[in-house]
């Protein structure tokens, strides 16, 4: 179970390996499914957080440490409707 949730595998992914576990002559093809659509799952957080990484890094690009607060590019970034949810 450490190593499932190491993986970020949920307690549904966990419980439902643990039931082929218990099932030895089951095809593993269920097994398999299960791990590409979790891994399905990791590739859209990956792509979700380089689009978040992105739009820090630009947020971060607009503003050098020498503006007083009152000019701050990341506050004014911040409040723009140019970031996207």
């Amino acid at each position: 179970i450490r190593r499932c949730r190491i993986l970020e595998l949920s307690l549904a992914e966990i419980h439902e390996l643990q039931r082929y576990q218990g099932a030895p002559h089951q095809p593993c093809r269920v097994i398999n499914t299960l791990l590409d659509d979790h891994l399905a799952h990791v590739r859209s957080r990956i792509t979700d957080l380089q689009v978040l990484e992105k739009q820090l890094t630009s947020l971060r690009a607009s503003c050098n440490d020498d503006r007083d607060i009152g000019a701050c590019g990341v506050l004014e970034g911040l409040s723009e409707e140019s970031i996207q949810q």
